[in-house]
């Protein structure tokens, strides 16, 4: 219970202000906050199992640097798409960024668990699992903590959505993306 109360603590405050955080906060304004709730829940613990497992195994299956170019490239790709669509009115772009809506549950989930990938959360969830050896309540821990952490985000993205026009979250969550990748370079090369 120990090892859940010191996940919990530490990657809820790591994870308020972080990117995958303000990431929801950006889905949240294109899909019901149902669908990307459950996106970051599935990534989470798809991420921070194995995570843990990795931490638990001390060992290093995927190197860090390698998927945060590939997460930071896909974002700042897709977010020059969808600022394209925004400026242009593209039609044809615009049918293909809506399969993405047709399965939102998935785009979320990919997005969060691309985004979490080297993130500080990841690190913490792995050195918690080393240190406690006890991968379940270290997972139900971390979960709990992201959930709620990404549940803020999620409620901010969906008011603010009553607020703004369709045309101005197009921008909003482009730009959004864009930033993701951009600052996601700056991290790994800056």
């Amino acid at each position: 219970m120990d090892a859940m109360l010191a996940a919990f603590t530490l990657v809820f405050l790591a994870e308020m202000g972080d990117k995958t955080q303000l990431l929801v906060m950006g889905l949240s304004m294109q899909f019901p906050w149902q669908k990307v709730m459950a996106g970051v829940v599935l990534a989470t613990v798809g991420n921070h199992l194995l995570a843990g497992i990795i931490g638990v195994l001390c060992g290093s299956l995927v190197e860090g640097r390698t998927v945060s170019i590939a997460a930071s490239l896909l974002f700042t790709v897709f977010g020059i798409y969808a600022l394209k669509v925004a400026i242009t009115g593209d039609k044809e772009a615009e049918e293909d960024i809506n399969v993405s809506a047709r399965h939102p549950v998935k785009t979320v989930a990919i997005a969060f668990f691309l985004a979490e990938m080297g993130d500080k959360t990841q690190f913490a969830t792995a050195a918690l699992a080393a240190k406690y050896a006890s991968l379940v309540w270290i997972i139900c821990g971390t979960t709990m903590a992201m959930v709620l952490a990404d549940g803020l985000g999620i409620m901010v993205g969906t008011v603010l959505t009553e607020f703004l026009p369709k045309e101005r979250i197009n921008y909003i969550s482009a730009i959004t993306f864009i930033a993701f990748g951009v600052f996601g370079f700056y991290e790994i090369f800056g």
